[in-house]
Parts: C-alpha cells; structure tokens; sequence
C-alpha cells in the first residue's frame, strides 16, 4: 500500500493564532514608540529652551559691553574737560586756586569723582564677566540638549522602523490566515456537496455495482460488508436497513427491496 506524507501546511486557526501573537508584539511596540516620540518631542522642547536662554544671556552681554563702551567715552570726555580747558590745563586750574580751601576742595572732589568712576567700571566689568559664564553654561546647556534630543530621534526612528516592520508582519500573517479559511470553507464545502449527492444516490431502488468497495473480490460478499453497521428493520430490505431475507436478497441480486424468500 503505497504511504503518502502528511502535509505540513499550517491550518487557519493556526496562522490566526500567529497573526495574534504578531498584533499583541505590534502594539506593545507602538507603546514603545508612543514613548520614544514623547521623549523626542520633550527634548526638542528642552533643546529650544536652552537656545533661547543662549540668545537671552548674548542679548545681556551685549547690552552691558555697549553700556561699558558708554560710559568710558563719558569718562574719557570728562576727562578731557577736566584736565583741558581750552588752552588751560588742569595744573594751571589746580594752581590758580585763590586758597588753600579751595585747591583741597577741588581735588577732594576730584579724587571722589576717579574713585566713584573706578567703583562704577570695576563693577560694570563684573557683572559682564558674570554675563559671560552664564552665556557659557546656557552654551553648555544647549549642547548637552542637542545631543538628547539627537539620541531621542535615533529611538524614535528605530522604533517607527521595527514598528512598520510588525505591521508588515501582521498585514501578512493576517492575510495567510483569511486565504487558508477560505480554502477550509471551500473544501468543507465540497466535501457536503460530495455527501449530499452520495446520499441522494442511496435513496434510490439500484445500487451501481461498480460502487462498492471491492474488499475480497466476491461482489456478494462486498456487498454483504458495504452495509455493516445498518440497523435490522423487519420487512426492510434497504437502503438504511434490512432484514434477513432483505439483506440476502440485496448481496446476491445487487437490487435494493428484493427479499430472498420471493
């Protein structure tokens, strides 16, 4: 009797079953990348932000650089009218005092005005200085921003990448599975087709001798074996049951409604 290899092809509930595991792996994957598009998006924002406190912290710079500038050209031109009057200079002014109180007055007032001038510049040289680190660390900031905001896009895109591939793989899976349930309702199909029309033929007085299955050779025989399993019906003589005579009538002539006593 020759063998024949069970198919290994997988059944719709199967393939069902698989494209159910792939859609639960695509979803936890889509959380995955919910969260890596947020992380993005948050350190896009925070990015921004240090660039923004860069720009604020240049703008202050700038604005205490020119008031430095300003206020030098002041003193240098107070300088001049102090120390320059037309063609006087500062000795003959100092000089032509006409008292002893009036040449202390004048370079008491003097001395007070160089040390207030001196005051406001060191002061105005800090706080640009202060200006400049703070414009160093929002630097420092906003690089350290990019790199995270750098590092949360090469996230993001993996996971859209691995996430479009799961959906590919489920698209498929899903796919295989609705053609084999197809076939399986195709053939299960055929097959009550094929059952319907074996019974239809049964129902009939004739049965075609080519029909049964040859198990020793003798038809009467074959035929006695074709209706194992059928009930005993007194008076019945096929096709569903038979009595004695009913059965024997039907082995030895092959026509159903015969009885071997007639």
């Amino acid at each position: 009797v020759p063998t024949t290899v069970a198919s290994a092809e997988p059944t719709a509930a199967e393939k069902q079953a698989e494209a159910q595991q792939a859609l639960n792996k695509l979803n936890e994957m889509q959380q995955k990348l919910d969260e890596a598009s947020n992380n993005y998006y948050t350190a896009i924002d925070e990015q921004k932000a240090a660039e923004k406190k860069v720009e604020e912290a240049q703008e202050k710079v700038d604005q205490k650089t020119r008031e430095i500038e300003g206020y030098q050209e002041k003193l240098g031109t107070r300088a001049r009218d102090m120390y320059r009057s037309g063609n006087t200079g500062f000795l003959d002014v100092i000089l032509g005092a006409s008292s002893f109180e009036q040449f202390a007055t004048t370079w008491n007032t003097l001395e007070r005005l160089n040390e207030n001038d001196a005051e406001l510049v060191t002061e105005t040289k800090n706080a640009r200085e202060e200006l400049e680190n703070a414009k160093q660390e929002a630097e420092e900031q906003a690089e350290v921003a990019a790199n995270k905001a750098a590092e949360a896009k090469s996230v993001k895109d993996e996971a859209e990448a691995t996430t479009a591939q799961m959906q590919q793989t489920y698209d498929s899976l899903s796919a295989e599975a609705q053609e084999l349930m197809r076939k399986e309702e195709e053939a299960a199909a055929r097959e009550a087709a094929a059952a319907a029309a074996v019974s239809k033929n049964n129902g009939g007085g004739t049965v075609d001798n080519s029909a049964v299955q040859t198990v020793t050779g003798n038809s009467i025989v074959d035929r006695a074996y074709a209706q194992l399993g059928k009930p005993y019906v007194w008076g019945a003589a096929g096709p569903n049951s038979f009595d004695c005579s009913g059965l024997v009538g039907y082995c030895i002539t092959g026509k159903m409604g015969n009885h071997w006593c007639t």
